[in-house]
């Protein structure tokens, strides 16, 4: 658990008003209030920068089709049981770097570039027994993005995937033919409380006041389980089956605000609670078999729920107070019906050449349905079919004789996302956002070094 306060507490005190001056100040400060938390409250974020993107340059290459083929330390994520079916421990560090080109009605949409690094370790100990962990620090440790729940918005990327990941896994070796392994995803929950003092009506510069406002944050760990099974029956037929379960961050701020109109104060403390940086369940069945001496074929199909995704909007509840009641008829947050996501299956095709004996070959193919409907109400959602793409390879350095000899392989993939174009009908003539057209690319490059002992 990590906590910070900033300043001293700050909860309002209790005022004094003059009579007949309270309804008018209540229902605008309440005013206020609703509207800083309205556009001020967090985007919800969807799963990850490993679910989106991937992680490691094999991995990427296979475009993800790694469930029964996985071997180093990316099989903290793909699948912990294939952390024993290498004979060597491994490191590796790598950089990936994501631009969007992403288009509403022909007009290029704002969404933040995405680069850093990802590294990973796994360990050996014995035959039949390995641990790894990864981590992957995409620029940002915690991102919210500031949006108004009914903002279009592509909401896979805009704030997906920022944010810092660390995975943790170990795997048994029960047989030469059967490996298990299990793991943790971490998070964290995030709540705080703030103070702060607006006044009303604006000064004489036009601004409104703002007294200087506390923070009191709490950070506690949470995380969620990852478990997998690798089965290779025969040396050139191999299958395996992954269970990651659901994760996300509860966000609770707390404010304690005052008021102070015309100079007459009103405490107006509430409450903003919801979820972020929601992982849906994912279920990953995978085969792969060596087609020849040199050629290898995988293939994944990814179940991922997307049918428990919440409400994207906020929770927000006007606390009682010792000073005047709460008011009435002020609305907090519009009701926004439920998103209504669908589960999806992404299948995924993988294969890899070794076209010499220390250079291989990678090319991947899955497609995404998107689990968002047709935006025809009051949310703008906005989420397309893709068609991904992907290329990669690895070479391991040195020659015969040199140190580096069956320690170290570098490797680069380039990946490119095709996002069809999709037509959002409004069902209301009167739609404040009314109807357009989806659609754009998404290209990520990277590259890792990994060195084996």
């Amino acid at each position: 658990m990590v906590e910070s306060a900033v300043m001293r507490p700050c909860r309002p005190r209790r005022g004094h008003e003059e009579p007949g001056t309270g309804s008018l100040a209540m229902r605008a400060g309440a005013a206020a209030v609703v509207l800083l938390l309205w556009y001020g409250a967090p985007r919800p974020a969807l799963a990850s920068p490993w679910d989106t993107f991937g992680v490691g340059t094999r991995a990427v290459g296979l475009s993800g089709a790694m469930a029964s083929v996985v071997d180093d330390w990316t099989a903290v994520y793909y699948n912990p049981a294939g952390l024993t079916r290498s004979e060597n421990s491994s490191l590796g560090a790598g950089y990936f770097s994501v631009s969007h080109d992403l288009e509403i009605n022909g007009q290029r949409e704002p969404v933040s570039a995405l680069a850093g690094p990802f590294l990973g370790a796994s360990m050996k100990l014995g035959e039949r027994m390995a641990f790894g962990i990864s981590a992957m620090i995409p620029g940002s440790v915690v991102k919210l993005k500031i949006l108004s729940p009914d903002k279009r918005n592509f909401v896979m990327y805009d704030n997906r995937t920022q944010r810092l990941e660390l995975m943790g896994a170990g795997s048994l070796k029960l047989a030469d033919m059967l490996s298990v392994g299990v793991g943790f995803k971490f998070l964290a929950d995030a709540p705080f409380e703030t103070g702060m003092l607006i006044r009303l009506p604006p000064t004489k510069g036009g601004e409104p006041q703002y007294s200087d406002f506390d923070v009191y944050m709490e950070i506690t760990p949470k995380m969620s389980p990852v478990a997998g099974i690798m089965l290779t029956p025969t040396e050139n037929l191999g299958f395996g089956l992954t269970f990651r379960e659901e994760i996300f961050m509860d966000f609770d701020i707390l404010i304690y605000a005052r008021i102070e109109f015309a100079g007459f104060p009103i405490d107006m403390p509430l409450k903003v609670r919801g979820k972020i940086y929601h992982t849906p369940r994912q279920i990953v069945g995978s085969t792969s078999y060596r087609l020849s001496e040199n050629l290898l074929a995988a293939v994944d199909l990814t179940w991922t729920q997307w049918s428990k995704w919440e409400d994207p909007r906020g929770n927000v509840t006007v606390l009682e107070t010792e000073g005047p009641p709460s008011p009435v008829g002020v609305p907090i947050f519009k009701d926004y019906p439920r998103p209504q996501f669908d589960d999806t299956i992404v299948p995924r095709l993988g294969l890899e050449w070794s076209l010499f004996e220390a250079t291989r070959v990678r090319a991947g193919y899955r497609f995404e349905k998107s689990p968002a409907p047709e935006q025809s109400g009051e949310l703008n959602l906005v989420d397309n079919d893709k068609h991904v793409v992907a290329l990669g390879g690895s070479v391991d350095l040195g020659g015969d004789g040199s140190f580096l000899q069956g320690i170290a392989t570098i490797g680069a993939f380039a990946e490119y996302e095709l996002l069809t174009d999709r037509t959002h009908t409004k069902s209301s003539a009167d739609d404040p956002v009314g109807s357009y057209t989806s659609g754009g690319n998404v290209f990520q490059w990277g590259l890792d070094l990994v060195l084996r002992f």
